[in-house]
């Protein structure tokens, strides 16, 4: 899990996407009811789901207080768009050279 500001990645990796997605979604319920205990709101709406694989199938679903989170092609976390197939492209940095 990785945290910046008010937004919040958290990865599940297995070979075997189906697993990958049952450890994702183990993990939401555990956030979930963190979040319930101490009154926290989550906003469904902003979260997503991406699958990064070298395999053409996608993951199954994962859920969040009874709403499927949407499967998207890039996510944007920390100024950075990820994309399957390990595409990087940073709006915020820029080697510069001086002289």
């Amino acid at each position: 899990m990785g945290t910046f500001a008010d937004d919040t990645a958290i990865f599940a990796t297995h070979a075997d996407p189906t697993e990958a997605s049952r450890n994702l979604q183990e993990y939401l319920l555990t956030i979930q009811n963190w979040l319930q205990k101490w009154k926290i709101k989550v906003n469904e709406t902003k979260s997503s789901h991406i699958t990064f694989t070298l395999r053409k199938d996608n993951c199954p679903a994962v859920s969040i207080n009874q709403t499927v989170l949407p499967q998207v092609e890039s996510v944007k976390y920390f100024r950075t768009t990820l994309r399957p197939q390990t595409e990087l492209e940073s709006t915020h940095y820029q080697e510069t050279e001086t002289n």
